[in-house]
């Protein structure tokens, strides 16, 4: 049975004082995808079907609403069944020679992922990672050197 990663950040690449002042990298694991997947499939009817008929095509932290952000939250916590780490970077303290996106991303993308990497090695099991598409062709670069070292 493989586990499943998915990999995902929050904040944004701006280091000057209007950008975001963290930079979090996270990874949830699961032997099973599916009851996740299912819960939140369901919950995207149910706001469908709710008096505001919102329609999500995904679910996004930063774009939704608090209300759904907690039924978000709500769901995952009912199913359970996974592991959640993270790396939160105080973004103004990190070094000016690693605040390049090429540099940065790679770098505290793989302290997460071979943390994650290390701990599933012991289970024996193939290690599935899923990444979100990433909008920018700098980012996605940034990505694909943090993966390649591995």
């Amino acid at each position: 049975m493989a586990i499943y990663l998915f990999f995902d950040e929050a904040g944004n690449l701006d280091f000057n004082p209007s950008g975001s002042k963290w930079y979090v990298f996270g990874v949830l694991s699961t032997p099973d995808p599916g009851p996740l997947s299912h819960a939140l499939t369901t919950l995207r009817y149910e706001l469908m079907g709710e008096r505001e008929g919102l329609v999500l095509e995904r679910f996004h932290a930063s774009e939704d609403r608090q209300a759904v952000r907690d039924r978000v939250f709500e769901s995952l916590l009912n199913v359970g069944d996974f592991e959640y780490d993270a790396v939160v970077i105080e973004k103004r303290k990190t070094h000016w020679s690693i605040q390049e996106p090429l540099k940065f991303y790679p770098k505290f993308a793989e302290v997460l992922l071979q943390y994650v990497f290390h701990r599933h090695a012991e289970d024996g099991e193939p290690l599935i990672l899923v990444t979100d598409q990433l909008p920018l062709n700098r980012k996605r670069k940034s990505l694909e050197k943090a993966f390649r070292l591995f």
